[in-house]
């Protein structure tokens, strides 16, 4: 997906006199990529049910993890 979108770009700034086409793809690969990171933690969550994973997550524990108040 990363590759078509680049390549689209790059055609685009070749092919068109304009720069709508451009900022058109920019602004999709945007979207797409908001989109991804705003699922990750399901993602994860999916990945961690599998039978395959044998590891943990050092994002996943951070995120899930209190935040301290600095008290002392």
């Amino acid at each position: 997906m990363v590759a078509v979108l680049h390549g689209l770009n790059d055609w685009s700034v070749s092919r068109f006199n304009s720069y709508w086409p451009g900022i058109l793809i920019q602004a999709v690969s945007l979207l797409l990529f908001i989109g991804y990171t705003m699922s990750a933690s399901s993602i994860e969550r999916q990945v961690r049910r599998t039978p395959l994973f044998r590891g943990d997550s050092m994002a996943m524990d951070i995120l899930s993890e209190p935040k301290e108040t600095g008290s002392s």
